[in-house]
């Protein structure tokens, strides 16, 4: 795998997890920030932020006591997106193409992610939606993703956030359409992690209606082929095609050598780095033809 910590990474990490300790306790305070510096200094050159990420979070419970919560978040979102689901539907089926008006729509909603230190901004959220259609995505890849789409008899589909979810639903259906016979997997996250999705928020927002749902057994906010549930295992293993939504799925698959089509919105300065990009630009890219 292609796992890297560089210094933006580091940098975001420190500033993110040690900023707003939710205790007045200066020895905790000091205990805990030892921690989390301890933890990324002694990250392997190959671990993944999501990776270290995790080991924060277990941190966060045993010294503060307490483990992020972004249940709250989590619920608001799916539900925000599920109240213009049928809009954005609609829009999706009257579209010239709609399997890229589906696909923009779903690169929107990687937007709801609380991963990063910049935050989730509605206002923001809501201008992506409405000019999603505008978004530039790589034509190469998209003509190329259509065509095995269209061939394949299954296909994984590593979701993300919630929220978001709701706009993979969509873009699920419309493949559905443009191959009546596939199968498709949904792999989630095993357990709670940031705003992520899990097999019980998928199945909230209906997602059990178009996909099966399996869970990947872990608390990483991405997907470690290494560690991942035997039945997440088993359906990457045996799928034709997988798309692979979020940067936290990419950071942590990167370099796996399987038929993966990332998609994700470039939400650091250590991606806009890597692929010459402004903060938000749509990536689109397949695991075989990514420049190392």
């Amino acid at each position: 795998m292609v796992k890297f910590l560089n210094s933006k990474c580091i940098k975001c990490l420190i500033e993110k997890y040690t900023s707003d300790i939710p205790t007045d306790d200066e020895e905790i305070k000091v205990k805990y920030i030892k921690r989390v510096l301890s933890i990324i200094a002694s990250a392997e050159d190959s671990s993944s932020a999501p990776e270290v990420v995790e080991k924060i979070t277990a941190a966060q419970g045993d010294i503060l006591g307490v483990y992020p919560d972004y249940s709250a978040e989590k619920k608001y979102y799916n539900e925000l997106i599920l109240g213009v689901q049928d809009t954005i539907e609609n829009n999706v089926l009257s579209s010239n193409d709609p399997f890229i008006s589906a696909m923009k729509y779903s690169f929107a909603g990687n937007y709801i992610d609380f991963g990063t230190i910049y935050g989730v901004e509605q206002k923001q959220l809501i201008e992506l939606l409405d000019n999603s259609q505008t978004l530039n995505v790589s034509a190469f890849e998209t003509e190329n993703l259509s065509r095995e789409l269209k061939a394949v008899d299954t296909l994984v589909y590593l979701i993300d956030n919630c929220g978001e979810i709701v706009l993979d639903k969509i873009f699920i259906k419309t493949i559905k359409r443009l191959n009546p016979g596939i199968n498709v997997t949904v792999i989630t996250r095993g357990e709670p992690v940031l705003n992520d999705c899990t097999a019980e928020d998928a199945y909230a927002v209906g997602m059990g209606e178009v996909a099966n749902i399996v869970s990947n057994g872990t608390a990483v906010a991405g997907t470690c082929l290494d560690r991942i549930s035997a039945g997440a295992k088993a359906a990457i293993d045996g799928a034709d095609l997988i798309i692979s939504k979020g940067q936290g799925n990419f950071e942590t698959l990167m370099g796996c050598g399987k038929n993966v089509y990332y998609l994700f919105l470039c939400k650091c300065e250590k991606f806009s780095d890597k692929f010459s990009v402004p903060k938000l630009s749509p990536m689109l890219l397949n695991e075989k033809r990514i420049k190392r």
